[in-house]
């Protein structure tokens, strides 16, 4: 029997299915990939910011222990050169973790690391309780500075 010439072809609905199916799957396949992908890059990004911004604060508050350390050293008139040189280990600790999140910090990094050698500079000067009270002023406004940068990075984090 011979196929009449007007013939098409009966495509069955199982054999459409599958067809979209298919289709669905090599369009949709790649797009969830990306967007998958897309996605935990920015959750790894946040996590290493947020990783950077604990140390950053952890480190400041052991820069706020070591200036009062220096001050009590500087009351008592003993111990100064101690007080002085664990002072600087912790500016050099808080100075690499600000620096790791100069770019999070944005606008905020300059005076920041300005006061923070400012900071180091009175230390390094600070003889006396009346000097001293230079090292306690620029850590105040080191702090103020510090609460001030974490809580936009935070805000910048949670997407607001």
């Amino acid at each position: 029997m011979a196929i009449p010439a007007n013939h098409r072809a009966n495509i069955g609905r199982g054999t459409m299915f599958i067809a979209g199916s298919l289709a669905t799957a090599l369009v949709g396949a790649p797009v969830g990939i990306y967007v998958a992908t897309h996605a935990n890059t920015i959750m790894i990004v946040q996590q290493q910011t947020l990783a950077d911004l604990q140390n950053f604060e952890n480190t400041g508050a052991q820069l706020d222990n070591r200036v009062s350390g220096m001050s009590d050293a500087l009351v008592d008139g003993r111990g100064v050169n101690d007080a002085r040189r664990a002072l600087r280990d912790a500016v050099s600790a808080h100075s690499s973790a600000a620096f790791a999140l100069r770019d999070d910090m944005g606008g905020d990094y300059p005076p920041y690391a300005t006061k923070l050698r400012e900071l180091r500079n009175f230390a390094d000067k600070a003889n006396t309780p009346r000097e001293g009270v230079k090292v306690f002023q620029s850590l105040v406004d080191l702090i103020a500075l510090r609460k001030d940068a974490a809580g936009r990075i935070k805000l910048k984090v949670a997407g607001k």
